[in-house]
């Protein structure tokens, strides 16, 4: 027998008991406009929801996979990308949604691109189910200062970008054992060997429903402590931004109510930055008054959005 030629776009879905959420997300990559893809949905569950949803979506270019014991949505990721035919790859979390030109928009800009391009972005937007209004806009800009713009800040989620598939095997995928940033981690890494360009539409819908990850502090603390951790040596070339990392750790510590940490990491923000005006508020505010300031971080800095916190 013939064999098939391989898709030009291979999609990676990780999903966990979220039923509803998948099939949405399914529907909105079924109709894209550029249809030469394969969809690799990942259960990452002992019970199998998903394949229900596979089977009743009965469309060939669908594939379902299984993890017998959960392991996180970096191992999904990976599974589904040793699994991946396609020259391109792009992740789509199970509960965000695309517009249907996005993959090939992507593809455009691949095309008028260099052999180096690895990763094309583009523009998203937050969308809350809760009150069904747009809460805000993320707008691609063109990078400044490669992988230290990662460093610096995320810029964008695991479903927003179209990446090369030898480029992610080349930096070897996700990071498992990060329990969230993965995607930072993987655009730093990834952005110290290729280049990345951007579609300046928004593409890409986030949905807020009140079960991000974003929504759990103690998860959010320990990723940044390891990617922290992880990037270092890269960090300390930057104080400024070492800074800004540590002042951060130091809020999520006070807002977890761990304020004797907090202030240790907020004390070696100044240090690395000894302008950081708005840190040395924070220490003091959080030994004089602690319960008070615990009580800003969670209503003013990590407010989110429709009563869910963001965890930046």
């Amino acid at each position: 027998m013939p064999v098939s030629r391989p898709p030009v776009v291979s999609v990676v879905i990780p999903t966990y008991r979220r039923p509803a959420l998948l099939t949405r997300a399914i529907a909105s990559v079924l109709a894209q406009t550029s249809g030469d893809l394969e969809v690799l949905v990942v259960d990452d569950g002992p019970s199998d929801p998903a394949a229900d949803v596979v089977r009743r979506a009965g469309d060939v270019r669908l594939r379902y996979l299984r993890h017998d014991a959960t392991r996180g949505a970096g191992a999904a990721r990976n599974t589904g990308l040793r699994d991946a035919r396609g020259e391109f790859v792009a992740f789509l979390d199970d509960d965000d949604t695309w517009l249907p030109s996005k993959l090939a928009r992507q593809l455009e800009c691949f095309a008028g691109g260099s052999s180096t391009l690895g990763v094309v972005y583009c523009s998203s937007l937050k969308y809350s189910d809760i009150t069904q209004r747009v809460i805000s806009e993320a707008l691609a800009r063109p990078l400044r200062d490669g992988y230290v713009d990662f460093l610096r800040s995320t810029r964008f989620g695991t479903s927003v970008p179209l990446i090369r598939r030898r480029c992610l095997e080349d930096v070897g995928g996700f990071d498992e054992s990060l329990p969230g940033t993965q995607d930072r981690d993987l655009w730093i890494r990834l952005a110290k060997r290729f280049g990345f360009d951007f579609v300046p539409d928004v593409l890409v819908w986030h949905h807020i429903h009140g079960e991000q990850i974003t929504s759990n502090l103690g998860q959010k603390l320990e990723a940044r402590e390891l990617l922290l951790a992880k990037h270092r040596t890269d960090l300390e070339s930057h104080p400024d931004i070492m800074a800004n990392h540590l002042w951060r750790l130091g809020m999520l510590c006070c807002a977890d109510g761990n304020h004797s940490r907090g202030r240790r990491f907020i004390r070696q923000a100044i240090r690395w930055q000894p302008r950081l005006a708005g840190a040395y508020r924070d220490l003091v505010q959080s030994l004089l008054m602690p319960r008070a300031y615990q009580r800003r971080l969670l209503d003013d800095v990590f407010r989110g959005a429709d009563g869910v916190p963001f965890y930046y």
